[in-house]
């Protein structure tokens, strides 16, 4: 007997890249924190509105901090040079190495709900860069008083 098992629409790694693409296009820097993204990507993974971008992504829950798992997809977006591995912190920190005609393409290949949804989820998360930003800064000012 044959079963017919359906792969999801969008892979891990897919879904690195449309990420990836997205941030070029939106200008956001292209400098990714793993870690760091892996932490924030979580806070939408059970959002409806993205949850459909996140069906080959494991969520995994640690004692300090939950996570989405992706690491096969930086190490796959590394061996082919969409993201540039730097060595110089503690920190597991990727470049990313595409041009804006590269990241154009690469997003042709998803369908519109997909892109739309991509650009909500990046602006999301420039907003969750931004509040962290204001956090360590009061925190810090704080601190000196």
């Amino acid at each position: 007997m044959r079963t017919n098992s359906l792969k999801p629409k969008i892979s891990e790694y897919d879904f690195l890249r449309l990420l990836s693409s997205t941030m070029v296009m939106q200008k956001q820097g292209v400098i990714i924190n793993k870690y760091d993204l892996m932490q924030k990507l979580c806070y939408f993974y059970d959002n409806p509105n993205f949850h459909f971008l996140f069906e080959d992504v494991c969520k995994r829950e640690n004692i300090d901090s939950n996570y989405l798992d992706l690491n096969s997809a930086f190490q796959t977006a590394y061996a082919f040079g969409l993201l540039i591995l730097i060595r110089d912190s503690g920190d597991v920190r990727f470049i990313i190495g595409l041009t804006e005609e590269e990241a154009i393409k690469i997003i042709s290949e998803f369908n519109s709900q997909e892109v739309i949804a991509m650009n909500n989820l990046c602006n999301q998360l420039k907003n969750l860069e931004k509040e962290d930003k204001s956090v360590v800064l009061t925190k810090a000012k704080n601190m000196k008083e």
